[in-house]
């Protein structure tokens, strides 16, 4: 993507693992650019009347892929908004291709420490619930390095650690196009 286009008629679309700060740096940053806050995991909540954790439990990762795949092309319709998706959506089908075909993608990049310091606690993360500290630390390892490569090709790439979610929406829309 040009990133000297302007981003006025795009989305806004953060990428990266879970706990990164997708949703809440996505809030201060549809805030501060006046345009709607779209998290895809709420959106597909919201179609499904299913809870994320509730859609895995019931109808396993791949159905739940399928759903984001929908929210996709749903999305695209919408006026310009900053979108938090899911930490899997971008590297399933060719989801990445079409998320960058509407707008910006930019990847909130944390390593294992950060994630893990950030989701340890978290009660609403299917894909770590019943594990322990240890297989946690390892998942996110191994998730991170699988899905790493399909990150990087975001148009933007920003290293949250040791950031606070202002610090990082300020240099976000620093390095946005006018």
């Amino acid at each position: 993507m040009n990133l000297n286009k302007s981003i006025k008629a795009r989305h806004l679309i953060l990428l990266g693992m879970p706990a990164s700060g997708k949703s809440a740096v996505g809030r201060l940053l549809a805030d501060r650019l006046k345009r709607p806050f779209i998290d895809t995991d709420a959106y597909i909540e919201q179609k499904a009347s299913l809870s994320v954790g509730c859609i895995f439990k019931e109808y396993g990762e791949k159905h739940f892929r399928l759903l984001e795949a929908m929210a996709v092309d749903d999305l695209a319709s919408e006026p310009p908004s900053v979108i938090a998706t899911g930490g899997g959506m971008p590297c399933f089908g060719d989801a990445l291709k079409r998320l960058k075909a509407i707008g910006l993608t930019l990847y909130l990049e944390a390593d294992v420490d950060t994630l893990f310091n950030r989701i340890i606690f978290s009660e609403e993360r299917p894909l770590i619930a019943n594990k322990s500290e240890e297989e946690v630390r390892i998942y996110l390892a191994d998730t991170l390095l699988r899905r790493e490569a399909f990150y990087r090709q975001s148009d933007l790439v920003i290293d949250v650690c040791g950031r606070s979610k202002k610090a990082i929406a300020r240099c976000v829309i620093e390095l946005l196009p006018k």
